[in-house]
């Protein structure tokens, strides 16, 4: 489903810049690095994050590894 379905308008980065962003991080060691930006998205996720002044990383549990790769290869 869309963001126009829901009658939400979406704009480029063109258009208006965000204050923050937020995303999940895909692994993070004890020593708080992190693997982010796996997949399909991750150059229009680097485009946004450069773009914004503050940007957010949420983790849960599930994310914490005791070294980095251990779940996804490090890219």
């Amino acid at each position: 489903m869309s963001c126009k379905a829901f009658g939400l308008q979406t704009l480029t980065l063109m258009d208006a810049k965000p204050d923050w962003y937020f995303d999940g991080a895909d692994e993070v060691d004890n020593d708080k690095s992190l693997i982010k930006g796996r997949g399909g998205a991750m150059t229009r996720e680097k485009l946004v994050m450069k773009s914004v002044s503050k940007t957010y990383i949420l983790v849960d549990q599930s994310k914490f590894v005791t070294n980095l790769g251990k779940k996804f290869p490090v890219p």
